[in-house]
């Protein structure tokens, strides 16, 4: 009986391509994933700048994101913030320093009536004193007109009268008077024409009434068609 003999040489072939194989490419696996928890990673497990711009997607930090004061001026670039970045009524008078808005950033015609609080500017009045009829010139200050009950303010104040005069009368010095300030003195010669026009002007802040005073250097002069106004100015502006 015959013994039939397996040759081994295909299996010892296979064996070492095998090795061959694991030699020269080494051993591929998959590593599983290390998974991070939820909320695992926070302030204090970030390195200072590690989160930038560029790894914020749009829209992914919003205002519940920001506590209260974390963002401040040093914060911000120039221009990054504008009105398309402000809701309406998103920034208030709290909002605002002193002085922090004037007219460099303030549009022609971008603020009208409608935007401005009643009372936030204060109109600006006229008050206006015309008596009747004629009032006789002593030799002492007459009260020819007055104004009173002025708001406390700037002032423009302009007087206007006719003074009749006897001949023999040859000055008539008429003066607006607030308080103890003279705000301005007119003499009218009579030696030229019985009946003169005066006019009065001045530009004054006020915290008194105003009074037209006049005096002659003898009695028989009067005064007509006195016409006191006096209108409220934003400021005063003495140029030398």
């Amino acid at each position: 009986m015959k013994h039939v003999t397996k040759d081994p040489r295909p299996r010892l072939v296979i064996a070492c391509l095998l090795v061959l194989a694991l030699a020269v490419g080494g051993m591929a696996y998959a590593k599983p994933k290390k998974k991070v928890p939820r909320n695992s990673v926070g302030t204090a497990q970030l390195k200072n700048d590690a989160v930038t711009a560029a790894k914020v997607a749009v829209g992914a930090i919003g205002t519940s994101e920001i506590a209260d004061g974390a963002i401040g001026a040093p914060d911000l670039a120039l221009g990054a913030v504008g009105a398309p970045q402000i809701a309406n009524g998103g920034v208030g008078a709290p909002e605002i320093a002193n002085g922090g808005v004037g007219s460099p950033q303030i549009a022609d015609g971008s603020v009208g009536s409608a935007d401005l609080a009643p009372g936030v500017v204060p109109s600006r009045q006229t008050f206006v004193n015309a008596p009747a009829g004629a009032v006789a010139i002593g030799t002492t200050a007459t009260e020819v007109g007055e104004l009173t009950a002025l708001p406390d303010g700037n002032y423009e104040i302009q007087a206007k009268l006719w003074l009749d005069t006897p001949s023999t009368d040859p000055v008539v010095t008429c003066e607006l008077v607030s308080g103890a300030t003279t705000l301005d003195t007119v003499q009218a010669d009579a030696s030229v024409s019985e009946q003169a026009p005066v006019f009065l002007l001045a530009a004054s802040e006020l915290t008194a009434d105003v009074e037209l005073e006049c005096t002659g250097t003898v009695a028989g002069s009067s005064a007509t068609n006195v016409k006191l106004v006096a209108s409220q100015v934003g400021s005063i502006t003495v140029q030398p």
